[in-house]
């Protein structure tokens, strides 16, 4: 049976775990509703087809100053949740309480899992279908994207964005949503129907001063949860403040064909289509005149025009409002997480503040048939014929072998290493990591990368070495890093943990060591957490490029 990420067997009233939780991790919480029937008999291992219908690309902060409690429906016992939770009790350096209750039901009974106070915890929910039939999870609600709203005057228009998601709190696509406002201006559609973000665009119009109310509505008969309002201020004089006309185009919407549920994945040597939406609306009013594009790999030497040109989705720039698409072929590039720029000029000439956005470029379509790992001999990025591979098994009961390029797709699955330590020559890693009473150990010779990747290590430390035959990086860009134990990250080289989230236990540290003092430690982005929210570096004459978004970093 399978019930709030745990799979275990059931023999009358008894239940047996088969594997760990994953509702609780450190301070992320993740709750997965399973929907469908299916019913099957077999005497052997089967598989079991799982829809993602709506899928956590949203992550919502929870904190407060009493304690978060969760409740689940569940037909494990309070003894079977106790072992379940035991390395995640505050106790052992987690943050759940040991007084985890059952309380008896129909159908089923209801767990109850407190969490400490006074801790900001990260939330993903999700709905997965069973069975042959599946449905997008519907609209559940709407709200409004009020960032960079200005105060305006008459005749001067403002984009307003409203955001449809669903019961999961996630966006949902392909929903019309309608406009309005009162006497005090006008509203026109620009993409009505929700994108990918589910966003819907729209222009209100300024006319007399006041406050304007726009209200985005779903459905024919909307209630609380199916509208949301946006306000405007407009001004009695001819200034519009908030924003100065005459400045460069905003880019917004910013995506790509790769786009999927669990993230930017292109594999490479593939080409996808990124688009973005180019708008000048009150930041002078004027015509898009281009849109430019480039990635970390190629930086525009010239300045601003000299990067690769966006071409306009309808075939001519002549709106202030663009809707843009350009081909990004990654052929050659490196695996892992690119950064790609975008920019847009006016007709006056004037350039628009730099976006940016990421994808991750895996190992190519050719990886090895089945969930397999394996050894990329000849370093060209892909699975070639004859090359060695790996199951799930073998990595977890160990691999020590320095002449190895180990690489490992996420479709292996959740990697339990408390078996043995991955030792290889370098090695790209894509399965999370998921080690329940034992240490994480990850040592390369040269590269270690596991950008994107989680490495959850409950009850055990983490030990990521990279170039220890001499130089060597570790990349970790917008890698999740958790244990309730202590953490050391080593390189002879750069490290990047651009993005990512680093968190040891109460009482333990965060150490990193770069080798050498021509290297960079990059941390923009990064989340630190540990007994004093500090990552200790060395040697203290190395690089520090950019700044956490929370904690701090200093040297040893």
């Amino acid at each position: 049976m399978l019930e709030n990420s745990v799979l275990y067997d059931r023999y009358g009233e008894r239940a047996r775990p088969l594997t760990s939780e994953r509702v609780v991790a450190g301070r992320r919480i993740t709750l997965v509703m399973l929907n469908g029937s299916l019913s099957r008999s077999a005497t052997t291992a089967t598989d079991i087809e799982l829809t993602p219908v709506s899928a956590p690309e949203q992550v919502t902060s929870v904190e407060g100053d009493g304690p978060v409690r969760l409740r689940l429906p569940t037909r494990l016992d309070r003894e079977a949740w106790n072992e379940l939770l035991r390395d995640e009790f505050v106790r052992n350096g987690g943050h759940v309480h040991d007084n985890v209750t059952v309380t008896s039901g129909s159908p089923y009974d209801t767990v109850t899992i407190t969490l400490e106070r006074n801790q900001t915890y990260d939330l993903r929910m999700a709905r997965v279908d069973i069975g042959e039939q599946s449905t997008q999870a519907p609209a559940h609600y709407i709200t409004a994207d009020e960032s960079g709203l200005a105060t305006l005057s008459s005749g001067r228009s403002q984009r307003v964005v409203f955001e449809v998601r669903d019961r999961f709190n996630n966006p949902v696509s392909g929903v019309r949503v309608n406009a309005t406002v009162g006497t005090n201006g006008s509203v026109s559609p620009v993409d009505p129907v929700t994108d990918r973000q589910g966003h819907a665009t729209f222009r209100y119009t300024a006319s007399t001063p006041g406050t304007a109310r726009i209200d985005g509505t779903l459905g024919t008969s909307p209630g609380a949860l199916e509208t949301a309002t946006v306000r405007v201020d407009v001004a009695g004089g001819a200034t519009t403040t908030g924003s100065v006309d005459g400045e460069g185009p905003l880019v917004t919407g910013i995506d790509t064909s790769a786009t999927t549920a669990s993230g930017q994945s292109i594999p490479r040597g593939e080409t996808t289509n990124l688009t973005a939406t180019a708008t000048d609306f009150q930041r002078g009013g004027v015509d898009i005149y281009a849109v430019e594009w480039w990635s970390d790999r190629a930086t525009p030497g010239g300045g601003p025009g000299s990067g690769f040109a966006f071409a306009p989705a309808d075939g001519e720039y002549d709106s202030v409002d663009e809707t843009v698409t350009a081909p990004v072929d990654t052929t050659g590039w490196d695996t892992g997480t690119h950064n790609l720029s975008v920019r847009a000029r006016d007709a006056n000439g004037n350039w628009g503040p730099v976006e940016s956005y990421t994808v991750v470029v895996t190992a190519g379509s050719t990886d090895p048939p089945g969930a397999l790992a394996y050894d990329d001999e000849n370093e060209n990025g892909r699975y070639d014929s004859g090359e060695t591979t790996y199951t799930r098994s073998q990595l977890e009961s160990g691999l020590d072998d320095d002449r190895v390029n180990l690489v490992v797709p996420a479709d292996v699955g959740s990697l339990n290493l408390r078996g043995g330590e991955l030792r290889t020559r370098s090695m790209v890693i894509r399965a999370e990591i998921d080690t329940r009473g034992g240490d994480v150990k990850l040592t390369a010779e040269r590269t270690v990368d596991i950008a994107g990747t989680t490495v959850l290590a409950r009850g055990g430390n983490i030990e990521l070495t990279a170039g220890e035959g001499g130089s060597g990086r570790l990349i970790a860009t917008g890698a999740t890093i958790d244990t309730n134990r202590d953490i050391v990250l080593r390189s002879d080289g750069d490290i990047s943990l651009d993005g990512a989230t680093v968190s040891a236990g109460r009482g333990a540290d965060i150490e990193v060591d770069l080798g050498t003092g021509r290297a960079t430690l990059f941390v923009g982005g990064a989340r630190i957490v540990d007994s004093d929210d500090t990552i200790d570096y060395e040697p203290a004459d190395a690089s520090v490029d950019g700044s956490p978004t929370s904690g701090r970093v200093e040297s040893d």
